[in-house]
């Protein structure tokens, strides 16, 4: 890589850590550029490297913006993944905020970056499977992430039997429809979450 071109990668990387905290070392900035930035350079009729930087840090265009980043971030997720993270939760930390709370208030979870949403759906499917908690109070689930169109998979819960690895065979069945090779997440399972960009 030309040193013009290194300089151009170090000011979009500086741009994303500062207004998003997505951070790109150096020595995968090379990579970076070979693997996602030239494929979305000739999307948008990109030649130069310098004018697509421009066209993100000083233009601003949002279309672009927003492509970038849903190319950058990575969603790697599945359900259940990290499983004593939900462990922990569902024996600790929750049992001790109902307690704590007034029985009145409505406790918050928020997933964040929540990908294409298998981590806070496994938070559903574990409320679901427990039940205690959800009979003594009412919870609110929001799930965020900076990738537009991830956000977009997570709404419509839609899944590969990749995503299902760790998920014992009675959840699967009780919880998603087998359409052909994609697990449809049932609508009790969708509907007690909520997303945003």
């Amino acid at each position: 890589m030309i040193q013009d071109d290194i300089i151009q990668l170090k000011k979009l990387r500086d741009f994303l850590n500062k207004n998003w905290g997505i951070y790109i070392q150096d020595d995968k900035l090379d990579g970076v550029y070979k693997k996602k930035i030239r494929k979305l350079m000739q999307k948008f009729g990109f030649n130069d490297l310098k004018d697509f930087v421009k066209d993100i840090t000083v233009n601003k265009n949002s279309s672009l913006v927003q492509e970038f980043i849903n190319t950058i971030t990575v969603n790697e997720t599945y359900f259940f993944r990290e499983k004593y993270q939900f462990d922990i939760l569902f024996k600790y930390i929750l049992p001790n905020l109902d307690k704590k709370r007034d029985k009145n208030e409505v406790i918050n979870i928020l997933s964040a970056p929540c990908s294409t949403g298998e981590e806070i759906y496994s938070i559903v499917i574990y409320f679901l499977e427990e039940e205690e908690l959800l009979k003594k109070r009412d919870f609110m689930l929001m799930g965020i992430d900076i990738d537009a169109n991830a956000i977009e998979r997570a709404k419509k819960g839609i899944y590969t039997e990749r995503s299902l690895i760790k998920l014992p065979k009675h959840i699967v069945n009780k919880y998603f429809k087998k359409v052909g090779n994609k697990y449809f997440l049932k609508d009790i399972v969708k509907n007690a979450v909520n997303f945003k960009v």
